[in-house]
């Protein structure tokens, strides 16, 4: 936002909030992956539980690209029809990643 926003506060009190613990919480209440706090709030088992701790283990110890769409210009679509494919059973697991890394491949490799 710039200073010349006619919203200004309104907009900073936004980025307040949702980087704040209390959206940190009604993030993990809700399902949705907290970027603070991930460990604290993590649920105690279960897939979420296991994403969760890939997250923290990735922010705190690797890298992190903070939004898969944007890691090739196609990766959007690919990730969303990969998805599609994994959860209506038209591609087990290996054949999703192979797809996805077909498509970072491409695209950082200059082809």
């Amino acid at each position: 936002m710039t200073e010349q926003s006619p919203n200004a506060d309104a907009a900073a009190g936004y980025i307040d909030f949702i980087t704040s613990d209390e959206a940190m919480e009604v993030l993990a209440e809700t399902g949705n992956m907290p970027v603070n706090r991930t460990a604290e709030l993590a649920p105690e088992s279960g897939v979420n539980a296991d994403i969760y701790a890939a997250f923290g283990e990735v922010t705190e110890n690797g890298d992190l690209l903070p939004y898969l769409d944007w890691a090739t210009p196609t990766m959007g679509d690919t990730l969303g029809a990969t998805l599609q494919d994994l959860i209506g059973g038209q591609a087990d697991p290996e054949q999703a990643m192979a797809t996805l890394e077909e498509d970072y491949a491409a695209f950082t490799s200059g082809g």
